[in-house]
């Protein structure tokens, strides 16, 4: 289900999520950053023009090399680091970035913006 503000309503979460899907669409513009591709993912900001993204092989059954597609958005990267093997990224002036996620494992990326946040 899903809640009214107050708490008083309940809407039944297979209809109810029709009307609150442009809302969640439309904010999820307004993040630094999103990602796409067979991951989990978290950003966290480190520093006021720094941010940790996590990305995890989802495939908890079924594990597999993933590609995680990252879109900056609200943000334009000037460097971007795997922390563990140093791997540095091509950024450029690109609105996105790809990152390969081996089987079963996940990367720790930095990610220096131009602005920030």
């Amino acid at each position: 289900h899903y809640l009214s503000p107050d708490g008083k309503q309940r809407y039944p979460a297979d209809e109810h999520y029709r009307v609150i899907e442009p809302d969640i669409k439309n904010g999820a513009k307004l993040l630094p950053l999103t990602v796409s591709g067979g991951v989990a993912w978290v950003a966290a900001q480190t520093a006021p023009n720094h941010l940790r993204l996590t990305l995890i092989d989802s495939g908890y059954i079924n594990p597999k090399d993933r590609v995680a597609t990252v879109r900056f958005q609200t943000v334009r990267p000037v460097k971007m680091v795997d922390l563990l093997d140093r791997t540095l990224f091509n950024v450029g002036n690109a609105s996105t970035a790809r990152i390969e996620v081996p089987c079963g494992m996940f990367r720790f990326i930095d990610i220096e913006t131009k602005e920030s946040l």
